[in-house]
């Protein structure tokens, strides 16, 4: 009877998936958490906030390792190119052998293995010694990364308010605001917020049509700083004078909106109908640029080919008689001189098309394996077909058809 009564618990375990070794794990949600007893702060609150013995937890502090002492290393992202002090900086210690000898290892409270500026969640008690506060650090949380976080939340959105969206956009545009490779891959996210944001705006101004909704339209325009919205304000040839004025002025001074060719445009807007472009890093690693400047869109285009390329790594096999072959069929390839590509344009657009119709070009500084400090030249050709021929040191590096 004993036997029979186990055999049917195993059984019945069995079936129900208890102890399967084939029983696949729940994923783990790597969300910030709430514990009791905790009070929840941000990197930039925890000085001005915190106080003697409080217990607090950190959520969105950027791993980098940990020192001898067990202060734990927090990256602070960039600007400009150039890094940042985070404000958590020198302020978490891990005193704990444990937790210390587990982020070492770069492992979590949790083992679960982190990366050099991954997110976590630190929880700890504070220690004032003097003026300066220290996270007395009990444990430390991986957490998923930011993308993924605001992603899953522009997914869970139900409202059918605009402002929803509106508010989650300037979270993103907070938090990645020192971190451009989380911003630049969530840029489809933001663009679907705004558009989604943009949508709901006009249904609702769908049922207070100008000229006499024109009150609503400035106050929405205003409010989800859609220029679109208060130009058509400003063109509507039955709305009146002071309504108009009052439109031009929002576009000018609070959204700082600008008219090119009879058109009004935001900022940015203007900037990219002109032909501009933000620098991108490795421009102004080159140039020693501080801040951010508006260049020649095709610059900023070469900037970031350079950059891909590099990362590909500086080497073009192609052999001489493989050129020549393109040459014959009028392609251009890599490792191909200056003189090959006018050669192979002639080739294949005629004698009208061989030379570039705009050029841009930039240096570089960069240290060679015996750590010596060389110099490379990056140079652009921009053909009448719209073919863009990337060159380094007068050589193809890459071409991107039109």
């Amino acid at each position: 009877m004993k036997l029979r009564a186990c055999l049917l618990s195993l059984a019945l375990g069995l079936s129900l998936g208890l102890g399967s070794a084939n029983a696949a794990p729940k994923p783990r949600v790597l969300e910030p958490q709430r514990k009791r007893g905790y009070r929840a702060l941000t990197a930039e609150t925890f000085r001005a906030k915190a106080k003697q013995g409080q217990k607090v937890s950190i959520a969105w502090v950027r791993f980098a390792g940990i020192k001898a002492n067990g202060v734990l290393l927090v990256e602070g992202g960039q600007r400009n190119g150039r890094p940042l002090r985070s404000p958590l900086s020198g302020a978490l210690w891990a005193p704990d052998r444990l937790l210390k000898d587990r982020l070492r290892k770069n492992r979590d409270s949790g083992r679960l293995s982190l990366v050099r500026g991954g997110p976590v969640q630190v929880f700890g008690k504070v220690t004032v010694k003097g003026k300066r506060k220290f996270l007395r650090l009990l444990e430390v949380r991986k957490l998923r990364s930011l993308v993924s976080h605001f992603e899953a939340q522009a997914k869970a959105i139900k409202s059918k308010l605009a402002s929803a969206r509106l508010t989650l956009v300037a979270r993103i545009e907070q938090a990645t605001a020192a971190f451009p490779a989380e911003r630049e891959a969530l840029k489809p996210t933001l663009r679907s917020l705004r558009e989604e944001a943009k949508e709901l705006s006009l249904v609702v101004l769908a049922k207070t049509p100008l000229p006499k909704g024109a009150e609503a339209w400035i106050k929405t325009g205003l409010a989800t700083r859609q220029v679109e919205f208060l130009a058509k304000v400003c063109e509507h040839p039955e709305v009146g004078p002071k309504l108009r004025e009052r439109a031009e002025t929002i576009l000018r001074t609070q959204l700082r909106a600008r008219t090119y060719l009879g058109r009004w445009y935001s900022e940015t807007g203007y900037r990219e109908a002109l032909g501009f472009a933000p620098s991108p890093p490795a421009l102004m690693r080159a140039q020693g640029w501080a801040k951010v400047r508006w260049v020649p869109e095709p610059l900023a285009f070469l900037a970031k080919q350079a950059e891909a390329v590099k990362r590909k790594g500086l080497v073009f096999d192609v052999s001489r008689g493989l050129r020549a072959q393109a040459l014959a069929q009028g392609q251009v390839v890599k490792s191909m001189s200056k003189k090959e590509v006018v050669a192979a344009c002639v080739r294949s657009l005629g004698a009208g098309g061989s030379f570039p119709v705009r050029v841009e070009r930039y240096r570089e500084t960069y240290k060679n394996k015996k750590r010596e400090t060389k110099e490379r030249t990056w140079e652009l050709w921009v053909m009448k077909n719209g073919l863009r021929v990337v060159f380094v040191g007068g050589v193809v590096a890459t071409k991107i058809e039109p």
